[in-house]
């Protein structure tokens, strides 16, 4: 989540950080009702951080990016060395951003196959937010990777979810 500071009412270029869990913002990203969770306390939300021991996102991710938030998975969100990906939209389609490790051939290919499965997925996601807000937001969302100290949140707040028939391939056979 993410706050503008402001000083007599003025923006100071100064943004707070903060981190919750996120079992409701989830929640209302899976759930079959209209409208999602939008912010926590007041505060927007800006990524969803989950921590796995496999950092390659699959189609059960697929919600999360289709509401529009950028989606963070990581080994170890508190070791430099650990892996992670991070997922967004921009310019039309999703991208990510890996750091790590390098990853093997296998990884690769699954974390490629996942990119594509995602980009031919339905979604309203549009233009909505200009070029500069997206790299900041992505920016956000690795810098906070890399400084993290706070509490995560983890795959065990992720409640199962019902698959549609629709959604029912993984983008790779190995996951």
């Amino acid at each position: 989540m993410a706050e503008k500071i402001l000083e007599d009412g003025k923006p100071t270029g100064a943004v707070m950080q903060s981190f919750a869990p996120a079992a409701e913002v989830i929640a209302s990203v899976y759930d079959s009702e209209d409208g999602r969770v939008e912010d926590i306390d007041g505060r927007r939300i800006q990524a969803i951080l989950c921590e796995r021991r496999n950092v390659i996102p699959t189609l059960r991710d697929f919600p999360i990016l289709k509401a529009g938030i950028p989606l963070a998975l990581s080994t170890d969100f508190e070791a430099a060395d650990s892996r992670s990906v991070t997922v967004f939209f921009k310019d039309g389609e999703f991208h990510h951003v890996y750091k790590g490790a390098e990853l093997t051939e296998d990884e690769q290919a699954k974390l490629d196959d996942a990119m594509e499965v995602f980009n031919l997925q339905p979604h309203d996601l549009g233009q909505e937010e200009d070029d500069a807000e997206a790299e900041e937001k992505v920016a956000e969302v690795e810098t906070d990777e890399e400084t993290e100290e706070d509490e995560e949140i983890v795959d065990e707040d992720i409640a199962p979810v019902e698959e549609s028939e629709e959604e029912t391939s993984e983008p790779s056979p190995d996951d």
